[in-house]
């Protein structure tokens, strides 16, 4: 059969059922030999090699209708393989290698190419500096691709010194959320194929955007003081592109404070520093500093804690108590820091922040037993002083902290009402009776009562209050607080009116309470002296005064008795009573023998008597009263004598007591004189020592004159220096007497003068 049947018979085989079918692929170096094996099995029928469409063989046979070029480098050797020699590009194709098995159409395909290196490998999403830029924590995409080579290059991806991916002529791997070890590290690519004699290889540097790390803070914590200012650093490092850094504290953003300073290090990482400057109050006590640095990225955040020092905010709750409450106690909450503090006593203050009492206590202050009645002096302001050894900004550093307790109890007429016991009105006028009050709560009753009836109001009475501040001890402290003031107002007064009246109160705690006031008419004032040391000035002067005038009115009356006795002549006194009757008294006068020797021992001893009494410079003073001149002489003298006793205003007084020529004269001007002498009001005690009536009658009435003239215990001196009843007794008595005269040690001067 010729090779022409063959082919005739190779057209029909696509009649036949195809029973298997393989394909391959096959790679030759140009100018080389191939062999493409055949792997079918030869069954009567014939095996053909076929080349795309064109018929190479039969069996061993080589089609001789094929170029000479082509049929002479092909070859069937072994079982039907196909050789082909000095290959060149056109051979490149399919070759198919079938036969007729049993009835079936088995083929086999091999496809031929050449050997070709590929021109290129590289990483498809590199940059053009070769770097595959990524952000850390973010999935990273890595694509190598080789260009041309035939077979395809096969490719592996080396990251870490590990392959952890290879392909094809490409290849494709994800690093799931890069983490910053990648950044600028290598990725390299290698291509392997038949057409290489090495490996191609290339190579990438993975460039990550990174997050900053943990910045660090330049202390564990801070601890200041209230506001005082305070610096703390953060400094961030390994970001890139630079971070930012933040400052909170607690929940306050306060990165305006702060300044920041970033440098550029070798890796291309940035480190900055931020400084933060800050004033706190104690509201930021334990809260977090809080330093937090991140970029486009992200960010890491760190922090601290921040003790704030400062002192206590004292805290008193107001508490209320009725008196008969067992225990009452005032709480002290103190809050500050540290937290370790010291109580001070506290203090109990009034209304004006008079401190009634200091008691001690701590956080609780249990306030002492009193009596019932006497606790709502309990009432006022509390103050609690705490310390934890912290200054305030005010620079001090004992706390206080107050708060009111407040006591309920019985109304209270308070200390200041005992000035007003009693009060005052005039008749026809109006009177407002006032009485001060505490009372906590306030009363809800009063009223007012006159002789156990109540008041009621009227056109006469009008009751009415108001609050006002009113005075009381609190804990044996005056004190001043808040109070009422009640109000009896009483128009047109009457003398019925000038009695006692009687407040009563009620405010439902305990009993009632009752407060009497007087009401009376003024007294009239007596008028006052200049001065205590001018009034007793005053009565020394008068009392020397008066026994001054007494000597000399006894010498006198001596003087004329004597010069009577000597003419023996009988002398009459006329006396008139209040009752208009006149009496007559007469007396004899004795010689003037002893008068005359009476006269020599006066006339010797006048001086020494006078220096006696103080008079040394006016002797004639007394010379005159006592000389025997005519009696028109001692009528012309007294006025000058006088004078020189220091009483020129008054001679006349002397001159009536000396007179006998007018009882008329004389008892008319007795009253003048006497005022001239300060005794307006006790004439008689003149008129009795100038009268020489009955002795009897004189010692009857002496005490109650002397006694006018404040000499009540010593009115007998002058009865003895008058007395001629017993002249053994006037020689006895005179010292007695002029003791109680004052002038004890000059006694003899008296007893000249009545010898």
């Amino acid at each position: 059969m010729d090779f022409a049947l063959l082919f005739i018979v190779v057209l029909v085989f696509p009649l036949y059922t195809i029973e298997q079918s393989t394909n391959v692929s096959v790679y030759g170096r140009s100018n080389s030999t191939i062999i493409l094996n055949s792997t079918l099995t030869r069954d009567g029928n014939p095996i053909q090699w076929r080349f795309n469409t064109l018929q190479y063989t039969s069996d061993l046979k080589i089609n001789p209708y094929l170029p000479n070029d082509t049929r002479n480098r092909l070859t069937v050797v072994n079982n039907y393989d196909l050789r082909i020699t000095n290959l060149q590009t056109e051979d490149e194709g399919k070759y198919t290698c079938s036969t007729n098995y049993m009835g079936s159409l088995r083929i086999h395909t091999v496809n031929f190419a050449l050997l070709k290196q590929p021109t290129l490998l590289a990483f498809r999403n590199a940059s053009i500096v070769n770097k595959l830029i990524g952000t850390e924590g973010q999935d990273l995409l890595i694509e190598c691709i080789a260009v041309g080579g035939q077979p395809a290059p096969a490719l592996s991806l080396v990251v870490l010194g590990t392959t952890v991916q290879t392909g094809a002529q490409e290849l494709r791997y994800i690093l799931r959320n890069i983490p910053r070890i990648y950044d600028t590290t290598n990725v390299s690519c290698e291509a392997n194929s038949d057409a290489l004699d090495i490996p191609m290889t290339t190579t990438a540097l993975i460039y990550l955007t990174l997050m900053p790390l943990m910045p660090m803070l330049s202390a564990p914590f801070v601890n200041t003081l209230e506001m005082v200012p305070f610096s703390i650093s953060c400094t961030s490092t390994g970001s890139r592109p630079a971070a930012a850094i933040w400052w909170m504290i607690g929940q306050t953003d306060v990165t305006i404070t702060g300044s920041s300073q970033e440098n550029k290090v070798v890796d291309e990482t940035f480190t900055v520093t931020s400084t933060l400057t800050y004033m706190v109050g104690r509201k930021f006590n334990l809260q977090p500093i809080i330093c937090t640095a991140n970029n486009t990225i992200g960010g890491f955040s760190n922090q601290i804690n921040l003790f704030v020092r400062f002192p206590p905010n004292v805290l008193v709750s107001n508490v209320t108590y009725e008196m008969t409450d067992p225990k009452r106690t005032i709480n002290c909450t103190a809050d500050g820091y540290p937290d370790t503090y010291t109580f001070y006593k506290w203090q109990h203050r009034s209304l004006h922040e008079h401190i009634i009492r200091e008691l001690d206590g701590d956080t609780i202050l249990t306030l002492p037993v009193v009596p019932i009645t006497l606790r709502y002096q309990d009432n006022g302001e509390y103050v609690c002083t705490v310390s934890n050894d912290i200054q305030g900004t005010d620079g001090v550093e004992k706390r206080q902290g107050a708060a009111q307790i407040t006591v309920y109890a019985q109304p209270v007429f308070t200390a200041d009402n005992e000035e007003r016991n009693i009060q005052y009105g005039e008749i026809g006028k109006t009177v407002d009776i006032v009485v001060h009050v505490f009372s906590v709560p306030k009363y809800i009753y009063n009223a007012w009562f006159n002789n156990g009836k109540q008041i009621q109001t009227s056109t006469k009475f009008l009751i009415s209050e108001s609050s006002v501040e009113v005075e009381d001890i609190f804990h044996g402290k005056s004190v001043k607080v808040d109070g009422y003031k009640s109000i009896l107002t009483i128009n047109s007064l009457t003398i019925e009116d000038f009695t006692n009246y009687t407040l009563i109160l009620e405010n439902g705690i305990g009993k009632s309470v009752e407060h009497t006031v007087i009401l009376e008419r003024p007294t009239p004032l007596k008028q006052e002296s200049v001065s205590s040391g001018i009034i007793i000035g005053a009565v020394c002067g008068s009392l020397i005064s008066l026994i001054v005038l007494m000597v000399i009115l006894v010498f006198i009356i001596i003087k004329k008795r004597k010069g009577h006795r000597q003419g023996d002549s009988t002398v009459k006194f006329e006396k008139s009573d209040s009752d208009d009757h006149t009496h007559s008294y007469e007396e004899v006068q004795n010689s003037s023998g002893t008068q005359r020797g009476s006269n020599k021992n006066r006339d010797q001893s006048t001086t020494k008597h006078y220096e006696a009494l103080g008079l040394q410079d006016v002797p004639n003073a007394y010379d005159n009263l006592s000389n025997e001149a005519p009696r028109a002489n001692r009528y012309l003298s007294p006025s000058r004598n006088y004078e020189k006793l220091g009483l020129k205003d008054a001679p006349n007084v002397y001159e009536d007591l000396t007179d006998k020529d007018s009882n008329e004269i004389g008892g008319q001007s007795t009253t003048r004189h006497y005022d001239a002498l300060g005794q307006k009001e006790a004439p008689n005690v003149y008129n009795e020592l100038t009268n020489e009536a009955h002795y009897e009658n004189r010692s009857q009435s002496s005490g109650k004159h002397y006694e006018d003239l404040g000499r009540k215990n010593a009115a007998y001196v002058y009865d003895d220096l008058k007395s001629e009843a017993c002249e053994e007794t006037t020689a006895n008595s005179p010292t007695i007497h002029y003791e109680e005269l004052g002038v004890k040690n000059n006694p003899t001067v008296y007893d000249d003068l009545i010898n």
